[in-house]
């Protein structure tokens, strides 16, 4: 049985939503992206905040309902 990810790499984050890395960072810096965490040497998203960021991206009309 395998367990679900807790947590996305920002190369992860990235390439699902297909996006460049520099982006990322660029829209993390003002605040349009969700928050990440340091653990050990690399950056992690919680899939909480990774949903949570969605959620409020398709209330705010920014990606369509059927996916992404």
């Amino acid at each position: 049985m395998t367990q679900e990810p807790t947590a996305l790499t920002i190369a992860d984050f990235c390439a699902k939503y297909r996006i460049n890395r520099a982006t990322y960072y660029r829209n993390a810096k003002i605040g349009r992206m969700p928050p990440a965490i340091k653990v050990g040497g690399s950056t992690r998203i919680l899939i909480e905040d990774e949903q949570a960021w969605l959620a409020k991206q398709r209330a705010e009309g920014l990606v369509c309902q059927e996916g992404v």
